[in-house]
């Protein structure tokens, strides 16, 4: 994103951003790829393209992808989930992850008019 978004002050702006909507110009188009590659080649993915132990450690570094990931340091309640998932080989996260995705595949989501649009997502289901 520094290739792309000017700091001015404390406000930034990325109109060339691919974060900021389609590429329009050649050039940015031409840009898309070594950004990848960057990207790619980051300390988070220093180890493939698998999700491991590396992303919480880069985290606890202050070393966040994105600004979304590095949040999880802000509160001390999933601070301390990444400490734990950043700690061993990757099997406390694979069991927290299995867990819940059982839970997901439980909830029976219903979808078209038999679902429901909550506006209010801290107000319990009404039936």
């Amino acid at each position: 994103m520094r290739v792309f978004c000017e700091d001015n002050g404390n406000k930034k702006s990325c109109q060339g951003s691919p974060m900021a909507g389609p590429m329009k110009s050649p050039m940015a188009s031409s840009m898309a790829a070594p950004m990848a590659a960057s990207i790619a080649s980051s300390p988070m993915a220093s180890r493939g393209m698998s999700f491991d132990t590396h992303y919480y450690q880069s985290l606890l570094r202050g070393r966040g992808l994105l600004f979304a990931d590095q949040q999880l340091m802000a509160n001390e309640r999933t601070a301390r989930l990444v400490r734990a998932y950043a700690s061993d080989d990757g099997s406390t996260f694979r069991m927290d992850f299995a867990r819940a995705m059982m839970k997901i595949s439980n909830l029976n989501v219903l979808t078209g008019s038999q679902g429901q649009v909550r506006l209010e997502c801290t107000l319990p289901v009404s039936s």
